[in-house]
C-alpha cells in the first residue's frame, strides 16, 4: 500500500470516517435539543440522551486524534 507524508489511502478513509460519523452524531444532538420540548418524556431521559451522545462524541474524537498522527 502506497504511503506519502506518513499516511496512506486507508488511513485517510478512517479519518473521513470518524469525521463524518462525528458530524452526524453532532446532527443528531443537535435535532434533539431544538426537539426536546417535543419530547413525551422527563429530563432525566433526554439528560441521559444527551451524556451518551456526548460520550459517544468524545470517543470518536479520541479515534480520529489517532488516526490523525502521521506514521514514519
Amino acid at each position: 500500500m502506497e504511503q506519502a507524508y506518513g499516511y496512506t489511502q486507508m488511513r485517510i478513509n478512517y479519518i473521513k470516517d470518524h469525521a463524518k460519523t462525528i458530524y452526524e452524531q453532532t446532527v443528531q444532538l443537535e435535532n434533539t435539543w431544538h426537539n426536546r420540548n417535543n419530547f413525551n418524556t422527563d429530563d432525566e431521559t433526554i439528560n441521559k440522551y444527551f451524556e451518551n451522545q456526548r460520550k459517544q462524541i468524545e470517543e470518536n474524537i479520541k479515534y480520529l486524534n489517532s488516526y490523525l498522527e502521521p506514521r514514519d
